[in-house]
């Protein structure tokens, strides 16, 4: 989502997660793409959102690490993203079913500056 990371290649990323690993640091990302539509990722009519699609790159990128990822932010811009919050929280139980000891924080735009933080359980 932000310059220089949403220039990142995957195995770049992969290598850091591996590194924050070895030292027991914690990864805190903002993913490529926060809305179901974004410059991040070809346009699709039909294709999935791009929020998810980040969300996917992200849990590639940290498969089979014991990662601490802080992912910033479970934010739904519009009715057309919102749509996508269960898919959402499925693939955060996965990542937590396959060990990535996953954080995130909650950003309501309607509530200026509102953030809850939230482990996965």
């Amino acid at each position: 989502m932000y310059e220089p990371g949403i220039y990142a290649p995957a195995e770049e990323l992969r290598r850091v997660a591996e590194l924050l690993t070895e030292r027991q640091k914690p990864l805190t990302v903002h993913a490529r793409a926060l809305s179901k539509v974004s410059l991040a990722y070809d346009a699709s009519p039909f294709g999935r959102p791009h929020n998810l699609r980040a969300l996917d790159e992200l849990f590639d990128m940290s498969r089979g690490l014991k990662l601490k990822l802080h992912y910033s932010h479970a934010i739904f811009v519009g009715q057309a993203t919102y749509r996508t919050h269960e898919e959402m929280l499925k693939i955060f139980n996965q990542m937590r079913q396959e060990g990535i000891d996953l954080w995130f924080d909650l950003y309501d735009s309607r509530i200026f500056n509102w953030r809850t933080w939230v482990r996965m359980a």
